[in-house]
């Protein structure tokens, strides 16, 4: 587990979890295929472990239909906009996730990132996803979000 921290309750949507590797296994079908180097003949998309934190209010809704995209309408933000735009956040790093949870629920989850744009608060902070890109990738240093 983690940075030390203890695992207190774990439960896993068997369902869920079977169209995550469906969606897996579709983006390894259209990854290239490396025709030279150390990696030739193989494809591959990064996994990443990741971490969700959440008011106690939203774990049933969160475990019975996944992460949403906030529409405001069916599901709404609860925190402000973020900073860049609508979207689901999170982070690799668990204490940031307890951080953020109002009454510590924190999600591990798998994720697929896809196509990365490294955004930074001052240049993209409220603009919705960069088009061609599958995510936001953004840092937190020294308690400043980047």
């Amino acid at each position: 587990w983690a940075v030390g921290l203890e695992l207190k309750n774990a439960c896993a949507n068997f369902d869920l979890a079977v169209k995550f590797f469906e969606k897996h296994a579709a983006m390894l079908a259209r990854a290239p295929c490396p025709r030279s180097g150390r990696n030739k003949g193989t494809r591959a998309t990064p996994l990443a472990i990741v971490y969700h934190g959440t008011s106690r209010s939203n774990f049933r809704a969160i475990m019975e239909g996944n992460l949403k995209v906030p529409d405001g309408r069916t599901v709404r933000h609860v925190t402000d906009d973020g900073f860049f735009g609508r979207g689901i956040y999170t982070t690799t790093d668990p204490r940031l996730a307890f951080a953020y949870a109002k009454d510590a629920i924190v999600f591990a989850c798998l994720a697929l990132p896809g196509r990365q744009y490294k955004a930074t608060q001052k240049r993209d902070r409220g603009v919705p996803k960069k088009a061609g890109y599958d995510s936001h990738l953004g840092y937190v240093l020294r308690g400043v979000r980047e």
